[in-house]
């Protein structure tokens, strides 16, 4: 049997046609789950820093407000 070029295949189908697996290596599974988890753990942290970022900033806002009311009252 003559094998068809790759330029007159797409390579999928052409490893199909070899009998070969289209299936990524499991080990190349594992490392975009890894990936992916990796970032959805890092977008989580993101948004906790947010979080705690803009609450900091609504405490200062408070507390300038208190303070500029204390001193106007002076």
């Amino acid at each position: 049997m003559k094998w068809p070029r790759l330029t007159e295949l797409g390579k999928k189908d052409w490893k199909r046609q070899r009998g070969g697996s289209v299936k990524k290596p499991k080990s190349c599974r594992l490392e975009e789950e890894i990936e992916a988890a990796r970032l959805k753990a890092k977008e989580e942290m993101m948004r906790g820093i947010q979080v705690a970022k803009e609450m900091a900033q609504k405490t200062l806002s408070e507390q300038k407000s208190q303070y500029e009311e204390r001193i106007g009252r002076s």
